[in-house]
């Protein structure tokens, strides 16, 4: 049996239902049965549609980017970089249409920050500025111009390939860059120490200057056997593995630099065969109260070892800013024979003034080796970690130690399936690119930097005339319905 309130609810929903049912027959009756109605029903539609189209593309809006990797949406990288720019710049395109996927990239600069512009050029519109910048047929081009600079990227450059010879799209890369060149005065210096070390800028950690060079540092060498002293333009000075001792020039006019403010950045493999001892090396490390003994690292929880000997994932710190991004898109740098690195007290720091905090470090279950002795210490061991130093009132020194630079480096190991520089690998460039953030104070470049990679797909015969068919088959069959319907309500009438 039914309450009275369930059949007050029934009633309800049927008179709603009729009610529905009423008005369609009203718009049937007075619109479809009648031709000429529903001709103007269609035409007020069809206008109501591209009335809708206009104002969207009047907007301005960006596509949606489906694709898995989010290829065609601005990297948070770039939009850290550029949101907070404050020169007027204008990106002006020549030979792309207005629905490329490059103008796509531009509108989503522009909604970043309004400061940023594009104007696609054409002939009949822009003549004075096809004269200015000497455009021409057939080259596309673009000009990416503020109050300050003007840049020119070609359209060769937006691509190049990797290892297999897959095209490896870089064109968000070329244009972030491109804006911040423009909006930027002066470039982060980055010195490598020579001359003391088998990695060079151009040889073994080649892909990290690289890197370095495509978010805008100026990259040098430094031989301070020949200079003397740092240069005064040096924003940070970048030590990689060391196989001989600094002399005591070198030492003291680091310890110069440092005191004067100088970064540092410091990564440095453990020496198994040829064990040293680096007393004026040492004195460096000594400002900040760190050392890092010959004694590397081996894991042996599961979720950390890497599946080759020497190899391990390392955690990294969730509360640090380098690798907070990190931490939390759950990556985890491989470490190639990490060495440990140890700090001194608690009171020694606050007598130096040094604060440190842990970048990378193994489980609790970790071993460390020492080389010379073969002895073995189980328990949690730094492999990386940051450092401010108070050299004077309001002048602060940083420092990023990683205590395994093969790990940024040139390196391929085929034997274990990588096919690529382990300073690729997603977890390790990013570890490094972070570090060089900091050390430079460009908070804005932390970011987990998309991969641009893109092999070109090219469909085969069969999908394309596929695709083709469907294209042009949905239209014939959704007229032929329209027909159908049309000329069965005629024979009705």
């Amino acid at each position: 049996m039914f309450s009275k309130k369930d059949k007050k609810e029934i009633s309800d929903d049927n008179k709603k239902k009729k009610s529905f049912k009423e008005k369609f027959r009203v718009i049937r009756d007075y619109c479809l049965k009648d031709t000429s109605k529903t001709i103007m029903l269609i035409i007020i539609i069809v206008a109501l549609y591209l009335l809708l189209n206009l104002c969207i593309k009047n907007i301005n809006l960006a596509q949606i980017d489906f694709t898995e990797d989010k290829l065609y949406t601005l990297s948070d990288t770039s939009k850290n970089a550029v949101k907070d720019l404050e020169r007027d710049t204008t990106v002006y395109v020549w030979g792309y249409a207005e629905d490329s996927a490059l103008v796509d990239l531009l509108k989503q600069y522009n909604h970043e920050n309004k400061k940023i512009e594009y104007k696609v050029v054409t002939k009949d519109e822009d003549p004075n500025l096809v004269e200015e910048y000497y455009l021409e047929d057939n080259y596309s081009e673009i000009i990416v111009k503020s109050d300050l600079k003007t840049k020119y990227i070609y359209n060769e450059e937006m691509y190049t390939y990797d290892e297999n010879y897959n095209s490896v799209d870089i064109t968000e890369q070329k244009l972030t860059n491109a804006i911040l060149d423009v909006n930027m005065e002066e470039k982060p210096v980055v010195y490598f120490l020579e001359g003391k070390s088998n990695y060079s800028a151009s040889s073994g950690v080649y892909y990290l200057n690289d890197a370095l060079n495509n978010e805008l540092y100026d990259v040098k060498s430094l031989n301070l056997v020949s200079t003397g002293s740092v240069p005064e333009d040096c924003d940070i000075l970048s030590i990689i593995s060391l196989t001989t001792d600094l002399t005591e020039t070198e030492a003291n006019a680091i310890i110069e630099y440092i005191n004067k403010g100088g970064n540092i950045f410091i990564a440095k493999d453990i020496r198994i065969s040829d064990f040293k001892e680096f007393p004026n090396f040492q004195k460096v490390l000594d400002l900040y109260g760190i050392s890092m003994p010959n004694k590397y690292v081996i894991e042996t929880e599961s979720y950390t070892v890497a599946g080759a000997y020497g190899y391990i994932q390392g955690n990294v710190a969730r509360d640090n800013e380098i690798t907070r991004l990190i931490y939390n898109a759950n990556i985890a740098p491989l470490l190639y024979y990490p060495g440990i690195i140890e700090t001194a007290e608690s009171d020694k720091l606050s007598e130096l003034k040094v604060t440190i905090k842990n970048l990378v470090y193994s489980s609790s279950k970790a071993v460390a080796v020492d080389v010379e002795t073969e002895e073995e210490k189980e328990g949690e061991f730094t492999m990386g970690l940051s450092a401010e130093k108070i050299v004077s009132d309001g002048v602060t020194s940083k420092l990023v130690v990683l205590s395994s630079a093969v790990s940024i480096s040139d390196a391929i190991d085929n034997s274990i399936g990588l096919n690529a520089p382990m300073f690729a690998l997603d977890s390790n460039y990013n570890l490094a690119m972070n570090s060089f953030a900091y050390l430079s104070s460009r908070g804005e470049m932390y970011s987990i930097r998309k991969s641009t990679s893109l092999t070109k797909y090219m469909p085969t015969e069969a999908q394309d005339r596929y695709v083709r068919i469907v294209i042009v088959a949905i239209p014939i069959i959704i007229m032929g319905i329209g027909f159908i319907v049309w000329f069965n309500r005629r024979k009705r009438v």
